[in-house]
């Protein structure tokens, strides 16, 4: 278990997939004879879902508009790689993100270890078992964040 949460958070942070939207029309109603009539890149994938409905939206009107024209909305993702200063500020929000995680669940647990007066092992309580394993996800999440940050800061 342990060994593929290193492996998960081995990857490189200065590349971040983002997202381009392309509306392609045609009067003609040949796909050769198109021009991109709306163009947008540099959204993040985040961005991208909430304003889709959007992007779909400008299709349509011209779907509409132009009910015999070829119309192709195209999305994809491609491979960004972050500014300098972008870059240092993503690895400090994650490094405090994680170190912030940390303190959080081990809170739980300590709430979770006092407030505990059954029979059986805290060990086999459900709630004590989702915590801790959260709880190895985040050390080693902090591990690879604190590495990270030092080889950038230093």
């Amino acid at each position: 278990m342990k060994r593929s949460i290193e492996i998960m958070y081995s990857s490189q942070t200065k590349i971040e997939t983002r997202i381009f939207v392309k509306i392609i029309f045609s009067v003609s109603g040949k796909s050769a004879l198109g021009a991109v009539h709306y163009f947008r890149n540099e959204m993040s994938v985040d961005f991208y879902q909430r304003w889709k409905w959007f992007f779909e939206y400008k299709a349509a009107l011209l779907r509409v508009k132009f009910p015999k024209a070829y119309i192709k909305l195209e999305t994809g993702p491609y491979e960004y790689i972050l500014p300098e200063d972008k870059y240092k500020e993503k690895v400090k929000n994650n490094y405090l993100s994680a170190k912030r995680q940390l303190t959080k669940f081990q809170n739980q647990l300590n709430s979770i270890c006092q407030s505990w007066n059954e029979l059986f092992p805290i060990e086999e309580n459900p709630d004590w078992i989702k915590v801790q394993s959260k709880l190895d996800y985040y050390k080693a999440y902090l591990n690879s964040a604190k590495f990270e940050y030092e080889s950038v800061f230093s």
